[in-house]
């Protein structure tokens, strides 16, 4: 297990703002079903369908920072949208996080971006993370800073911290390391984690509306870490890991695939419920649609925990 698994596993702008300050085409719309050439590689009648760590029978697709910035800015523009229609009341609305409220949630995001950007920058923040005895203490912290500030103020907090951090990734390689709470990883997973942490935290602020949302392709990427910190689950359930298959069907009937080939474990079914569970939002129980081949498989679907 290498230490994009281990940080990846614990950690786990408006549009005027977002756009002022980076600005790249979307590059990810409407993936299809990926089928492999006989020589091994993904065939499609479409653009990129792929993680850039995407797995295809024993091959990865490697693909740079920017296509995943693509998806987290629209990820991060379609909260914030969401939030510019609620009231002043509304934001107060508790989540299913215990104790937390819109406001609390969007507090946390904000406060975390700013310490990714200070670790994308050099910045010495990072090492009170890395030093401390109790880290929801310190993300409480921020929480407790945004029930003293305006809605209004909160929404730009977060505005700010997450251009911050979108700006510098832009200009980074792909396998370039970025340091972090729990160990360093590539700017690709870092990318990748911070798209999750807004994909999961907005599940929580639509859940307190009572707001159904349609899940998009951008999934792909939070199914990727839900499969790529398997091992590091297992090893804090203090259990041996075998290597897991999965295959979860996306919107637009994408098939995607992680995984070896030649498991005998696998996981199949709904990209949104593998996503869903992989961020704790719902439990083993509920995932109805889930099916695990083999005990492993099984494990697997108990113990994934890809959150943030």
């Amino acid at each position: 297990m290498n230490g994009d698994d281990v940080a990846a596993g614990a950690h786990a702008a408006s549009t005027a703002t977002d756009a002022a300050s980076f600005s790249i085409p979307f590059l990810i719309t409407h993936p299809t079903r990926i089928t492999l050439s006989p020589e091994g590689r993904y065939e499609s009648s479409r653009c990129l369908t792929s993680h850039p760590e995407f797995q295809f029978a024993g091959s990865y697709y490697h693909g740079p920072v920017r296509e995943i910035l693509s998806d987290l800015v629209a990820e991060q523009q379609f909260l914030d949208q969401f939030l510019q229609r609620l009231g002043p009341k509304e934001w107060d609305r508790p989540t299913p996080t215990k104790g937390w409220s819109v406001r609390d949630t969007i507090s946390h995001l904000a406060d975390s971006a700013e310490l990714a950007a200070d670790a994308l920058n050099g910045g010495v923040r990072l090492e009170v993370y890395k030093t401390a005895s109790d880290l929801d203490s310190l993300r409480q912290e921020a929480v407790k800073r945004g029930r003293k500030m305006r809605y209004q103020d909160v929404i730009e907090w977060w505005r700010g911290g997450r251009a911050k951090v979108v700006e510098p990734l832009s200009r980074m390689d792909a396998d370039e390391r970025v340091d972090w709470i729990a160990g360093s990883m590539k700017a690709r997973t870092f990318a990748t984690v911070r798209l999750l942490e807004t994909w999961a935290h907005g599940l929580d602020i639509y859940a307190a509306m009572k707001h159904e949302i349609e899940d998009t392709p951008r999934l792909r990427h939070i199914c990727f870490l839900g499969w790529k910190t398997l091992p590091y689950a297992f090893k804090m359930a203090d259990m041996d890991y075998t290597p897991i298959r999965v295959e979860v069907m996306g919107p637009g009937y994408a098939k995607w695939v992680y995984g070896p080939a030649d498991t005998d474990q696998v996981i199949k079914g709904p990209a949104g419920e593998f996503a869903r569970l992989a961020v704790r939002r719902i439990k083993r129980k509920d995932a109805k649609n889930l099916k695990a081949i083999g005990d492993q498989a099984e494990l697997a679907l108990e113990v994934v925990h890809a959150d943030v």
